[in-house]
């Protein structure tokens, strides 16, 4: 059975979750014993070939599914990380009928959607140090934010916002 599961997950693909309950034996399409039937034996050695079918639930309708659940209950003003969506399966079950339900525990990591024009206007006319603190107790960065000048020799950033530029991550 845990052979036929490991098999099985790896024919639908390693994002689709596949539901136990509902793995069954389609077909027993070879059958050997040894020792051999009518034949005397300390230990019975049973071969079996089989053909199992599981229902599963693939990786891309999860990911659509879990993605519209998360994002109707987005909180205003946040933003979902890229590639932080996990899914687990927490319970399915089959009823009489053949139908299967399951719940899925959903995660997914946010973070605060920034107003890149309303930050330049805040760090507009400073020194680059203390705009970069400014920014950093401003926003939450995984890292700290750099702040390039051009020319470089100018000490202070441009009193034009338009003039300023904000990106995310390591946009040249």
């Amino acid at each position: 059975r845990q052979q036929a599961l490991e098999l099985l997950q790896q024919q639908a693909g390693v994002g689709s979750i596949l539901l136990p309950d509902t793995l069954a034996i389609v077909e027993t399409l070879e059958e050997k014993a040894l020792p051999a039937d009518g034949q005397a034996g300390e230990t019975l050695f049973l071969r079996l070939k089989v053909e199992f079918v599981v229902r599963y639930l693939a990786e891309e309708d999860v990911r659509r599914w879990a993605e519209m659940a998360l994002d109707a209950s987005l909180p205003v003003g946040f933003v979902p990380l890229n590639d932080s969506l996990s899914v687990q399966l927490s319970g399915a079950q089959v009823e009489e009928s053949g139908v299967a339900t399951c719940s899925l525990l959903l995660h997914r990591d946010l973070r605060r959607q920034w107003d890149a024009l309303g930050l330049a206007r805040l760090v507009r006319g400073r020194r680059p140090e203390e705009a970069s603190s400014f920014l950093a107790r401003q926003v939450a960065l995984t890292s700290p934010p750099r702040v390039r000048l051009w020319p470089s020799w100018w000490p202070w950033l441009p009193f034009t916002e338009f003039r300023i530029a904000i990106k995310e991550g390591d946009q040249p």
